[in-house]
């Protein structure tokens, strides 16, 4: 049982947080900061792939590393040029970590503008 809390306190960023707040370290307990990033920000979000194509919708799970693995994004939508939504007709959709060349997560207004639940 104690095994269970400490690996749940430790793999939270707890501890680290703490430990930040004291000045002792500058770390956090995520694999990278690419994973760290994605864990604090669950929210909608505009993945930006190779060929200038961007799909918008939910970010499930993603990947703890940016050269391999796989996001999950529900309600996926196709952005257009003129910032238009593009529905897919599907409810999820897998998408390689090494396609997307950078995130942009919105805000909790600007996904309630689109018409989208916030999580």
């Amino acid at each position: 049982m104690l095994g269970i809390v400490w690996a749940r306190y430790l793999n939270n960023d707890k501890l680290h947080a703490w430990l930040r707040r004291k000045g002792i370290t500058h770390q956090t307990s995520y694999p990278s900061e690419w994973y760290g990033v994605l864990s604090q920000n669950r929210a909608y979000a505009v993945l930006h792939l190779s060929g200038q194509r961007r799909i918008y919708g939910w970010l499930e799970e993603w990947p703890s590393a940016p050269d391999m693995g796989h996001f999950v994004m529900t309600y996926p939508e196709w952005l257009d040029v003129e910032e238009q939504s593009e529905p897919t007709g599907i409810d999820k959709v897998l998408i390689k970590a090494t396609d997307v060349e950078f995130i942009e997560f919105m805000t909790q207004q600007s996904s309630e503008k689109a018409g989208q639940p916030n999580g």
